[in-house]
């Protein structure tokens, strides 16, 4: 091979080189540029959920967020329960809704309160349990009748759950408003929640979290 062939083949190896890195670049760029399979469900809502009657997930997931900040930062400040001499009962209790959202998407909100309470420093204060609803339900269906009292205090009856003493048990309870203007077009969503001595009936924690939905449409 002569002089000019060497340095023509020489060329033409560069030249595919310098393809294959522009088409390896051009992939890599694609792959880059291809958007998360994963939507992260604080992000911005589109415009499909903005507009929708229901409030969006969004909303719903800061909430939920918050109620569980705020208890496990103020649970610790409550006399009631900081004073106790044992760890007190805290129900999750139900959640009135009084907005256009599905009702479904609030036994999710709660089932998520009361998993992020359970991992939270409320456990520490508290013993986080289900309601006497829940727990009676899942008595009826595993417990042998007869079976322990796991208070011993007798009152573990055939089919049914323990209860606990009303003086330090508390039931969280929350409700979801909404004032509505412009024909639905905006909302104000105010998520509204108490934790209630079952004894006294005594509102030991209360707090309010608000939040605004525009729709276009």
């Amino acid at each position: 091979m002569n002089g000019l062939a060497r340095s023509m083949s020489s060329c033409s190896v560069r030249k595919l080189a310098c393809v294959a890195s522009l088409v390896g670049l051009s992939a890599a760029g694609c792959q880059t540029a291809r958007p998360n399979d994963r939507a992260d469900p604080y992000a911005r809502p589109g415009d499909a959920a903005l507009n929708d009657p229901a409030v969006s997930p969004r909303t719903l997931l800061e909430f939920t967020d918050q109620v569980t900040a705020r208890l496990a930062d103020k649970i610790p400040a409550i006399p009631e329960i900081s004073n106790a001499p044992q760890k007190v009962v805290i129900a999750v209790g139900a959640i009135t809704n009084r907005t256009q959202t599905p009702s479904n998407d609030f036994v999710t909100v709660r089932s998520k309160i009361f998993s992020d309470l359970v991992n939270s420093t409320v456990a520490q204060h508290a013993m986080i349990v289900e309601t006497l609803e829940v727990m009676d339900e899942q008595a009826a269906r595993y417990a042998q009748p007869g079976g322990p009292d796991r208070l011993d205090e007798g009152r573990y009856g055939a089919g049914g759950s323990a209860r606990y003493d009303p003086a330090i048990t508390y039931i969280l309870n929350g409700e979801f408003g909404e004032i509505s203007r412009a024909a639905g077009r905006d909302s104000t969503y105010i998520f509204n929640w108490r934790l209630v001595n079952l004894k006294t009936s005594a509102v030991v924690f209360a707090d309010r979290y608000q939040s605004t939905q525009t729709r276009t449409n």
